[in-house]
């Protein structure tokens, strides 16, 4: 499990966790989101679990940043449903395009 950071829109960087299966081969590769508590030991678990079934994961810390966590949980999830094109989604994509 490596910790690293993703850029985000060339200004930001986002923490996030990343496992690597075995081997050096190309892999496919998932995106894990974690839930309201955050990137936290439950979400690197689930990570090390992709990349044992041979998955690149990549867990970023979609809250950092963004203040108590309760509050920028439900304006994420707000934003999201919404459908709008703000902070969330672009540090969705960021993910998507670090991958």
């Amino acid at each position: 499990m490596q910790r690293i950071t993703v850029p985000v829109d060339g200004q930001d960087t986002l923490p996030a966790a990343l496992a690597v299966p075995d081997g050096g081969t190309p892999s496919p590769a998932v995106i894990v989101i974690h839930e309201m508590l955050g990137l936290n030991d439950d979400i690197r678990r689930i990570c090390r679990r992709f990349a044992g079934q041979g998955y690149v994961a990549l867990a970023p810390d979609f809250l950092a940043g963004l203040g108590p966590r309760p509050i920028c949980m439900i304006r994420l999830l707000r934003g999201l449903a919404a459908g709008e094109d703000g902070q969330p989604q672009r540090r969705i994509e960021a993910a998507r395009t670090w991958l």
